[in-house]
C-alpha cells in the first residue's frame, strides 16, 4: 500500500514539473492580453522562463499624422476674353482682355492634413487646400492711345478630401494608396473697363466721354471620387528619400456662368448736356463634370525625434494641377452705342473652368 502511494506521489510531482512551463506560458499570454487591453506600459508582470508573443487577434496600435504645406503656384487661365470696339470718326480699333497676361507671380496657398494609421497599414485622412489670387493690369497705355483699358482677374479654388489610406511596401519603396470623397469649388471673375475723353486729345472739340465695362464670372461646385498613389524611395541612410504623389479626381456638380456689359456716353455743350447709357446681362446654369489631375515630385527628409517619440518629416516638391470641366460656353456682344460719328461696342465670351496651376510646395509634419 505504501509502495502504491509512493508511486502516485512521484507521478504527481513529475506531472507538475512537466506542466510548469506550459502554465507559465499561459500566464504570460494572459498578462499580455491584460497589458494590451488595460494596463499601462511597464506594469505587466514578468514571468521567468516565459516567451512573450503577440496574439494574432491583438488590438493594433494607431499612430497619428499631421502636416501643413505651403504651396506657391501660378494660375494660368486662357479664357479671360472680354473686348471693346470703338469708332472715333475715321479712327477705329479694338482691344481684348486676351492681351492681359493675367497672373504674373506665384500665389501662396495653404494645404493641411490630419490622419490616423494602424500597424496593419490602414488609415483615414482628411486634407484641405485653398488658393486665392488677384491680378490687374493696363491693356493700353493712356499716354499713347485715346482709348485705354484696364483689366482685372480674380480666382479662388479649394478642395476638401476625406479618404481611406493603405500603406504597403514595393521592394525598397514605401507606397501609400488612397481612395475617398472630394468636394471642390472654383470661382473666377474677370472685369475690363475703358474710357475715352475726347477733350484731352482735341481741346477745341465738344466735351465728350465714352465708357464701357464688361464683367464675366463663373463658379463650379462639385463632389465626387478621388484617388491617389504616393511613393517614397530612400536614398542612403540619412533620412532622405525620393518622393512623388499622383492624384486624380472626377466630380459631379453644378456650374453657373454670368456675363454683363454696360456702355455710356456723355456730351456737354453750351446748351444742354446729353447722357446715354445701356446695359445687358446674360447667364447659364448647368450640370457639370469636373476633372482634376495633380502631380508632385521632389525630395523628402525624415528624422526620429526621441524626446517626443515622433517622426519629423519635411519635403520640397514641384507641383502641377490641371482643372477641366465638361461645360458649355456662351458669348455676349453688346450692340454699338453711337454718339455722332463716335461709337462703342463691348462683349466677350463666358469664362470656363479650365485652369492650370504650376509651382512649388514645401511641407512639414509629424507622425506619432
Amino acid at each position: 500500500m505504501r509502495c502504491v502511494s509512493t508511486r502516485l506521489m512521484l507521478a504527481g510531482m513529475m506531472a507538475a514539473l512537466a506542466t510548469g512551463p506550459a502554465l507559465a506560458a499561459d500566464y504570460a499570454y494572459n498578462r499580455s492580453i491584460a497589458f494590451l487591453d488595460d494596463e499601462p506600459a511597464g506594469q505587466a508582470e514578468a514571468v521567468p522562463g516565459a516567451v512573450p508573443y503577440q496574439p494574432a487577434f491583438a488590438r493594433p496600435a494607431w499612430s497619428a499624422v499631421a502636416g501643413v504645406e505651403a504651396t506657391f503656384l501660378k494660375p494660368f487661365t486662357a479664357d479671360h476674353d472680354l473686348f471693346v470696339e470703338y469708332e472715333l470718326g475715321d479712327d477705329s480699333g479694338s482691344t481684348s482682355a486676351r492681351e492681359f497676361s493675367g497672373f504674373d507671380d506665384l500665389k501662396a496657398a495653404p494645404r493641411i492634413w490630419l490622419g490616423l494609421e494602424n500597424d496593419n497599414g490602414w488609415g483615414l485622412r482628411t486634407r484641405y487646400w485653398r488658393l486665392e489670387g488677384n491680378a490687374a493690369g493696363d491693356l493700353w497705355d493712356a499716354a499713347i492711345t485715346p482709348f485705354p483699358a484696364d483689366a482685372s482677374l480674380q480666382l479662388k479654388a479649394e478642395t476638401l478630401d476625406l479618404e481611406l489610406t493603405r500603406r504597403f511596401p514595393i521592394r525598397s519603396s514605401t507606397m501609400l494608396g488612397t481612395f475617398g470623397v472630394r468636394h471642390a469649388s472654383l470661382e473666377s471673375r474677370n472685369t475690363m473697363t475703358s474710357f475715352y475723353r475726347e477733350w484731352l486729345w482735341d481741346p477745341s472739340s465738344t466735351p465728350r466721354e465714352f465708357g464701357t465695362e464688361a464683367r464675366s464670372s463663373r463658379r463650379t461646385d462639385a463632389t465626387g471620387l478621388t484617388m491617389a498613389l504616393e511613393g517614397r524611395r530612400p536614398i542612403g541612410d540619412g533620412g532622405l528619400a525620393l518622393a512623388s504623389n499622383v492624384r486624380g479626381s472626377v466630380l459631379w456638380g453644378s456650374g453657373q456662368a454670368m456675363m454683363g456689359t454696360a456702355l455710356f456716353a456723355w456730351e456737354g455743350g453750351n446748351e444742354a448736356d446729353s447722357y446715354f447709357s445701356d446695359s445687358y446681362f446674360d447667364g447659364v446654369r448647368e450640370n457639370v463634370t469636373q476633372y482634376i489631375f495633380e502631380i508632385q515630385a521632389g525630395m523628402e527628409w525624415k528624422r526620429r525625434v526621441r524626446p517626443i517619440r515622433s517622426d519629423l518629416f519635411a519635403h520640397l516638391m514641384f507641383e502641377y494641377q490641371r482643372w477641366t470641366a465638361d461645360e458649355s460656353q456662351f458669348e455676349l456682344t453688346h450692340d454699338l452705342l453711337s454718339l455722332g460719328d463716335h461709337g462703342l461696342a463691348t462683349g466677350g465670351r463666358g469664362l470656363s473652368s479650365n485652369v492650370d496651376f504650376t509651382g512649388l510646395s514645401f511641407a512639414v509634419g509629424l507622425t506619432r
